[in-house]
Parts: structure tokens; C-alpha cells; sequence
């Protein structure tokens, strides 16, 4: 055999070889979806966007960001920290930014409750839920959202208007950073 045979039997094993660690060169119909653009999804209906106009924001979903924000995550002394300084974003005074912090605490206690009952729900029910569970999950929020507010109400009722205002200027804040789309 001479030099050049050599060499074309060598080339053709090591690429006969290499084929099951690259797939061959073109793919084939088992393969074909692995090539294929994935197009996303697109996003749900906007309904509000807090950038253009803040006030289309629900005072709920700023209130809760909020609540979520300043609630102590964990005994970690940065979660501390981090929760306090979200709190003087509001610049009310010390007493009231200790009640908005017990309020928000109350709510992460409350939410992690319901939150599990959720998740339960869920998995009882996966992988096609059934109309009782969205039933059962849709009435969970009604009580998350009815807590909330009567948490809210706790707090406000707390606060002079001048601290309401600063209040109001931080939700403000809070709402230009939101879009709320349709679920």
C-alpha cells in the first residue's frame, strides 16, 4: 500500500470514529428539533407599565413589593440590614419604620402559609388541574390579597398624613418600576 492509501484509510477510520462524539455532520430526523429555532412565547397583555403611567399601578402590588422588600428574610444579619435600609427608603421615622417592619414580617408569615397551601394544591393536581384546584388556588388569593389589605389598614391607620405622604412618595417609586400584564 502505498503513502497516500495510507492516509485516506487513516483520515476515513478517524472520521468514522468521530461521528458518534459529533453527530455526524448533518443532522438527521432525530436530531432536526435540536436545530430548530426555538421562537418564544409571546408575553402576555400589558396592562399597565408603572414608567409611563405609575397611577395605572395597583396600590396592592406596591404595597406588597414593598412588604416583601422590608419583611426580614432570614436571621442572617444582611437580611436585617438589607430590610432596614429598604425601609428608611420611606424616610419615616424610626418608631413607624419598626411598625412598617412588624407589618411586613406579619405578611411574610401569613404569605408563606398560604403560599404552601398553594404549592400543595399544586402537586395534588399536576399535571392537569382540575377546576376544583383553580377554584381552591383562586380563593387562596382572594385571602392573600384580603390580608393584605387589612394589613395595609393596620398600618395606615398608624401614620400621621405628613407620613402618609412620605409613604405614598416611596410607593410612588415603587410603581414606576412595575409592569403588570395579564395572567
Amino acid at each position: 500500500m502505498t503513502k497516500a492509501t495510507w492516509s485516506s484509510i487513516l483520515l476515513l477510520t478517524v472520521g468514522v470514529l468521530s461521528i458518534p462524539y459529533f453527530g455526524g455532520i448533518a443532522p438527521n430526523r432525530h436530531q432536526a428539533h435540536l436545530f430548530q429555532q426555538q421562537t418564544p412565547a409571546p408575553p402576555p397583555p400589558l396592562l399597565a407599565d408603572g414608567a409611563i403611567n405609575p397611577s395605572a399601578v395597583p396600590d396592592l402590588i406596591a404595597y406588597e413589593i414593598l412588604l416583601t422588600s422590608v419583611a426580614e428574610a432570614g436571621a442572617a444579619e444582611v437580611d436585617g440590614l438589607r430590610a432596614r435600609l429598604l425601609a428608611e427608603k420611606t424616610k419615616l421615622p424610626a418608631d413607624k419604620i419598626e411598625l412598617l417592619k412588624v407589618a411586613a414580617n406579619t405578611y411574610r408569615a401569613n404569605v408563606k402559609r398560604l403560599d404552601a397551601q398553594a404549592a400543595e394544591i399544586k402537586e395534588r393536581h399536576r399535571p392537569n388541574p382540575a377546576q376544583t384546584a383553580a377554584a381552591q388556588l383562586g380563593e387562596l388569593q382572594r385571602q392573600k390579597e384580603a390580608m393584605l389589605s387589612g394589613i395595609i389598614s393596620s398600618f395606615l391607620g398608624k401614620l400621621n398624613n405628613d407620613e402618609k405622604e412620605k409613604l405614598n412618595k416611596r410607593l410612588l417609586e415603587i410603581k414606576k418600576n412595575v409592569k403588570v400584564y395579564a395572567n
